[in-house]
Parts: structure tokens; sequence; C-alpha cells
């Protein structure tokens, strides 16, 4: 279905622009097109993302006609703009390649979310969106090596420490569900720690509408409640009291299996001895 509403997209280039139809691989025409770019009064199509008489000068302004039209650019190799740019060349060579994030956000204590996800990152009219191509052969599988909110522990509250999620290539959209409570520590050494833990639910989904936005997105929800823990070591004497109090439990227990076993063995000596043993 994604091919066809693409095939279709080409044919309104076609009779619009007067573009001949080009089959994949071959970008021939763009290439003669992308020696134009930088001659004066150059007027780059937006291949029928925008309304007839406005300009794409560049790669950058045809992805965000696109995006307005709720557009995937599937072959910017026939875009005159991103080969004049050298675009397609590097999204090539990045092909298969894989990336290792890491970093630190400040975010308010209220409900919010952030998102890793492929395709160039555009501020459109005030919204955070990407521009990506062939989302179809993206592979979103990752591993969390760690995620967590205020300092890290590792001992508590980072419930996605070495998650790792395989998922098939195609448009994916998977989300984590984070529970964030406040968490004070008082270990025995005295100093106070101010962190948070958290609770996590995960949920995957393939989509199939275009204009929806594939990736790993982490929405997370900050409790008003505050959780203390507190480390504390116990007494001599309530050591001993607890030592005391197995020994008699094992002796108790040992004397009503004693006591059992005892009257079995007079209620079979007995039988025995009138002969009823067998």
């Amino acid at each position: 279905m994604g091919w066809n509403w693409t095939k279709r997209r080409q044919v309104c280039f076609a009779q619009n622009f007067d573009i001949k139809m080009l089959e994949p691989g071959d970008n021939t025409k763009a290439i003669e097109f992308a020696k134009k770019a930088k001659q004066p009064g150059y007027c780059g199509s937006c291949y029928g993302a925008s309304p007839a008489g406005e300009c794409c000068n560049s790669c950058n302004a045809v992805k965000k006609a696109y995006i307005a039209k709720s557009w995937d650019i599937n072959q910017a190799d026939h875009i005159e703009q991103c080969v004049a740019e050298g675009w397609t060349n590097e999204a090539t060579q990045q092909k298969g390649e894989g990336c290792r994030l890491h970093g630190r956000l400040v975010v308010k204590k209220i409900p919010g979310v952030f998102h890793v996800a492929l395709g160039e990152s555009l501020n459109f009219f005030g919204m955070h969106v990407h521009s990506t191509n062939g989302v179809n052969n993206y592979d979103y599988s990752h591993t969390i090596h760690k995620l967590s909110f205020g300092i890290d522990s590792e001992n508590f509250g980072n419930s996605l420490r070495g998650a790792t999620l395989k998922i098939s290539p195609g448009p994916v959209r998977v989300q984590y569900f984070l529970k964030v409570v406040a968490t004070d520590v008082n270990p025995l050494s005295g100093e106070l720690i101010q962190t948070y833990q958290y609770s996590v639910t995960q949920h995957t989904d393939r989509l199939e509408e275009a204009s929806a936005l594939p990736g790993v997105f982490f929405k997370f929800d900050i409790s008003p409640m505050l959780v203390t823990m507190t480390q504390y070591r116990r007494s001599f004497v309530s050591f001993l009291i607890d030592l005391c109090a197995i020994i008699g439990g094992v002796a108790t227990v040992a004397g009503i299996i004693d006591s059992m076993a005892y009257k079995a063995e007079r209620a079979l000596s007995k039988k025995v001895q009138i002969g009823k043993a067998y």
C-alpha cells in the first residue's frame, strides 16, 4: 500500500511539472537539474508539495514542504536540490549503521516525553518534526544500558538497565511509560541521597499511517509522593533475641517430629506383638 501511494504521488508530479518518470536507481535527470542550482535566478521545484510559483532552493526547503503535506521523501536521489547538496550520497554511506547515544536532559516535575527518532530533525512552524528517508527499512532494535532520573544507583531506581528489545525492520513506535517517584535514601554513612526511582511498562505499535513518527518514546509521569529509605543496623541484643527465637523454633519442630516418630514406632511394635503387622 505504501509503494502504490508513493507511485501515485510521483505521477502527480509528472503531470504538473512535466518531469520524466525515472526508474529506481536512475538519477540522470536529477543530476542534470542539479547543475542549474547555483545559476542566478534559480527557482527550484517543490515537486507538488507547495503552490505553483513558490521556490524550494534547498533540500531542506523541499523536505519542509513535504512535511507540510505529510509526505515522505522515499526517493531523494530524484530531487535536484538533494543531489546538489550530496544529501543522498551521505544517506547511502550511512545505510546499515547504528548509533550510541548518551547525555543528560533537564526536565520539569510535570508529565512529559522525550524520544529518539531517525532522520533529520526540523523545527516546522514551532513543531518538532523529523524528515526521514526509506523509513520502512529502519531497524528500531535497541539496548538501554542506563536510564535514570537524578543520581544513578546500581542498587535501585534503574528498571531499564540492560533492557534489550529486538524488532524486525519497519515503521515501529516503541513507547516506555515511566512512573517516577522521588526517593530520599539515608545510608549508614549519614549522607542523604536525593534521587528518583521508577517503574516501567512497554508497548510497541506497527505504524500504518505515513504521517505518524516512528521511534522510541519515553513518556514519564513524576508522582507527587516521596519515598524515604533508611538504612540501619540492629543492636547486638536484638541479634541474640532473634538467634534464640530461631534455636527455639528448631528445637520445637524437632521435638514434634521425634514425638510423632516415637508414637509410630510404639504402634508398629504392638501390631508385631499380636501378629497384625502384615
